[in-house]
């Protein structure tokens, strides 16, 4: 019997130069190849073989594979059976820009060593990523927020030459700013980039900065500030869907879904809780 062998490849609006690609039950023999970018993926299930260099690695379910650009290799599933993958092609730029963005200096470029890798929370972010592309009730604000803090952790971990973290300073003032602009503007469109143009940082100490301040990330700061909106709304008299839509959820079901995870119930036993 064979196999339902089928592959994805997805273009991420939010951060070009990065295409993520999954791969269920595949069991086709990648012969010996080269990439343009650089590969770091996770075997979601199975085992990927990688040959290069005259060695071939195995690359077991849970465990990392990163591969350089230009590095001559080959790919095929272990022990008899289909696997499957998700991982991220990135291009090299990308990743340069992201560890200047760590150290807040030009840095010429990103280099990782070896093939396979063991890292269990950088396994665990990369899986919960792919989940929330495949979430369409995900918001892109979350996916760019968790996807840029990914690559400065695969940068910090896996690069020959990690670059050293910057320290700027506390910037009370900046993040005082981001957090007046999420409240004003917490019924539209929020990006990080808008964010770290309202800091004058860099996404990755915008993130780190905002975190250390209010003890919780700016996209997560930005799902309880709308909730609470949508709260004083819903206890007002509004149809849970003019809330959402009020208070930047796409529809109502996305602020259901959220309401659900902080505030512990739904909009309408919240509503009949609040009416009795």
């Amino acid at each position: 019997m064979g196999t339902r062998e089928r592959i994805t490849f997805t273009s991420l609006p939010f951060l070009r130069g990065i295409e993520a690609v999954s791969g269920e039950d595949v069991t086709n023999v990648f012969g010996k190849h080269i990439h343009a970018t650089c590969i770091v993926g996770r075997v979601q299930k199975g085992v990927r073989m990688i040959s290069h260099d005259g060695d071939e690695v195995r690359i077991p379910c849970g465990d990392l594979f990163v591969v350089n650009p230009g590095l001559v290799h080959a790919c095929t599933s272990g022990e008899g059976g289909a696997h499957s993958y998700a991982l991220l092609s990135i291009a090299s730029s990308v990743l340069a820009r992201v560890a200047s963005q760590i150290s807040e200096r030009a840095e010429p470029g990103v280099w990782f060593e070896g093939v396979h890798r063991t890292h269990g929370m950088i396994s665990r972010r990369l899986g919960d990523f792919f989940e929330m592309l495949s979430d369409p009730l995900s918001p892109s604000f979350e996916k760019e927020s968790h996807l840029y803090t990914l690559l400065a952790e695969i940068v910090l971990a896996f690069a020959q030459a990690p670059p050293e973290v910057c320290r700027v300073g506390r910037q009370q003032g900046a993040m005082a700013r981001v957090r007046s602009y999420i409240q004003a503007h917490h019924d539209a469109p929020i990006s990080l980039a808008s964010l770290s143009d309202v800091a004058c940082l860099s996404p990755f100490h915008l993130q780190r900065l905002f975190t250390f301040h209010y003890g919780i990330s700016p996209h997560r700061y930005v799902t309880h500030y709308r909730i609470a909106e949508a709260r004083k709304l819903l206890v007002k008299g509004a149809a849970i869907g003019d809330a959402a839509l009020a208070t930047g959820f796409s529809d109502q079901s996305h602020l259901t879904r959220h309401f659900k995870r902080v505030v512990g119930t739904t909009p309408g036993r919240f509503i009949q809780a609040n009416r009795s």
